[in-house]
């Protein structure tokens, strides 16, 4: 990652971040995929970066229903929202046996 690049990707979204999170409110996938394919994975870290730090993760997680996102760039939002470990949920956790008496 060319620290430039993302600093000047980075200023620019949140510069517009408004207009940013109505597109990714209207077409997540769309805005989302024209980021990636124009500056690649750092152009997508630093797009969420921005909307994050602008305070709208919800968007961010709501991109993700979107049909139309690449698997690379679904599985770097997926980390990037929730950490290394995806989410589970709670009806598919294993739950520990308790042994009744």
């Amino acid at each position: 990652m060319n620290p430039s690049n993302y600093d000047t990707m980075y200023n620019n979204f949140s510069r517009d971040v408004k207009q940013i999170t109505a597109r990714l409110a209207e077409e997540a996938g769309n805005t989302i995929n024209r980021v990636a394919n124009a500056a690649g994975q750092e152009g997508a870290q630093a797009l969420f970066d921005a909307v994050m730090d602008a305070g709208h993760r919800e968007v961010l997680v709501k991109s993700l229903n979107s049909p139309s996102l690449p698997g690379w760039v679904r599985e770097q939002l997926e980390v990037f929202l929730y950490g290394s470990q995806k989410q589970i949920p709670a009806l598919f956790m294993a739950t520990p046996r308790r042994d009744l008496h």
